[in-house]
């Protein structure tokens, strides 16, 4: 009974031990710069991290077997990996690149309550040099500068 026991506590402690692997790296951005703050996850297991003050993170408690990694950061294009977990330490570095983001002009409509005769609409354009000069980094805020926004739902 005791050698069942024994046993059964090795295999446990194998699982477990096999089970504790790590995955850590560095962000940076085209210069080697650190990107702090930047979004690491692992979408297929619902784990995740954000970088340090140095631009790296650490992921423990990974699983072995292929894995994917998004590296994320406002303002740059995502980054999307395929790594093979096979060691207790990992190390995935990850460069993301500048985007770009352009839009068009927005078209803001909208009614108030008047009589039937008068079914006037009220429009308001904000082009998309108004929004990059706005200095807001949100869109409804670049929104509420526009003359006769009271109420912005979705």
């Amino acid at each position: 009974m005791k050698n069942i026991v024994l046993i059964f506590f090795v295999l446990f402690l194998f699982v477990k031990v096999n089970a504790q692997n790590q995955i850590k790296g560095k962000v940076t951005d085209i210069n080697n710069e650190p990107l702090i703050g930047a979004s690491v996850s692992l979408p297929e297991l619902n784990k995740g991290t954000i970088t340090n003050q140095a631009g790296e993170y650490l992921i423990s408690n990974v699983p072995n077997g292929k894995i994917k990694i998004q590296f994320s950061f406002v303002g740059y294009n995502t980054e999307m990996k395929t790594i093979d977990i096979s060691q207790p330490e990992n190390i995935v570095d990850a460069l993301l690149t500048i985007a770009i983001i352009q839009s068009q002009e927005v078209v803001i409509t909208g009614g108030y309550v008047s009589s039937q005769h008068e079914n006037a609409v009220k429009i308001g354009v904000l082009r998309s040099k108004d929004i990059a000069l706005s200095g807001t980094p949100n869109f409804m805020e670049s929104l509420k500068k526009v003359t006769d926004v009271d109420m912005i739902a979705k």
